[in-house]
């Protein structure tokens, strides 16, 4: 499906690219390696409805968040901790 890099974001050398319409719109974010491109797994997700996950990515030295806007009621933000790899699920924020 289509969507995939839709966002990205990057800090140093971790690449988190968003594909939001993955997974039949459920969504889905990759890490990689920036300088090589290794393909380091996808965020862990709580297998939920998060549609849309991966609109929207930040990433700032080891603390990504995931943006899912047509999660819930009225969307939802998910944190991760990306230090050391593979990165694992922290808070849900939500309106």
């Amino acid at each position: 499906s289509s969507g995939f890099g839709q966002a990205i974001a990057l800090d140093p050398d971790l690449l988190l690219v968003g594909h939001p319409d993955a997974s039949v719109g459920s969504g889905q974010t990759y890490a990689f390696t920036a300088s090589t491109g290794k393909y380091l797994g996808a965020l862990p997700t709580s297998g939920t409805s998060k549609n849309g996950f991966g609109f929207a990515v930040a990433l700032r030295q080891s603390l990504a968040v995931v943006g899912s806007p047509i999660s819930g009621q009225s969307g939802s933000a998910f944190l991760y901790s990306c230090d050391p790899m593979p990165c694992r699920a922290g808070p849900t924020l939500t309106l």
